[in-house]
């Protein structure tokens, strides 16, 4: 009985150092692409124009591998230490589920699609408020800044297919809140 218990937690160790080692390992693969510019490809379009690019879509909600992509985003935001870099990847996370929130508009799963979508909204949210509350990496910070309010405005095209007033309104908010930061900038 003691060997089985034994060989349970060296199993469950192992596994636990493995998933560390892959989710560190695809979070540097991430900021090196998403520096490169080849992580956001696909665009969200108006009037024939592109307005923002959002990452590829992988694994999507009932998949039964969504539990292992929730846990590695976690340890990503767990690895980013710098509110700068942890404010980018809450945009990259923010991205990712705006564009499951599009992928699944588009499969006519509005359920799933909104909850993806707020859930997306919530973490631009917290993505903003780091960038807004760092002091360090001016440049980063006004680039992320910028960044985000693309975002905003490329969310609101995609909730529109939800036709949800609630998220509407959050992005309305996030953009009233930037548009106030830039104003008190200015003076």
């Amino acid at each position: 009985m003691k060997n089985v218990v034994t060989v349970l937690l060296l199993l469950f160790l192992g596994g636990t150092i493995l998933i560390v080692s892959i989710s560190r390992a695809g979070l540097e693969i991430m900021a090196k692409e998403d520096n490169e510019g080849k992580l956001r490809v696909q665009p969200v379009m108006v009037e024939d124009r592109t307005i923002y690019n959002l990452p590829e879509v992988g694994i999507m909600p009932g998949n039964l591998l969504y539990g292992f992509k929730k846990i590695r985003d976690t340890l990503w935001e767990k690895f980013s230490q710098e509110s700068t870099r942890k404010g980018q990847i809450q945009l990259l996370m923010a991205d990712k589920k705006m564009a499951e929130t599009r992928a699944l508009i588009d499969k006519g799963d509005k359920r799933r699609a909104l909850k993806s979508g707020s859930e997306a909204i919530n973490k631009l949210k917290y993505a903003r408020k780091l960038v807004t509350e760092t002091e360090e990496f001016v440049i980063e910070k006004e680039q992320l800044s910028k960044q985000i309010q693309e975002a905003s405005i490329a969310y609101k095209e995609i909730i529109k297919g939800i036709d949800n007033p609630k998220l509407l309104q959050e992005i309305d908010d996030i953009k009233k809140e930037q548009e106030k930061e830039n104003e008190s900038k200015d003076e």
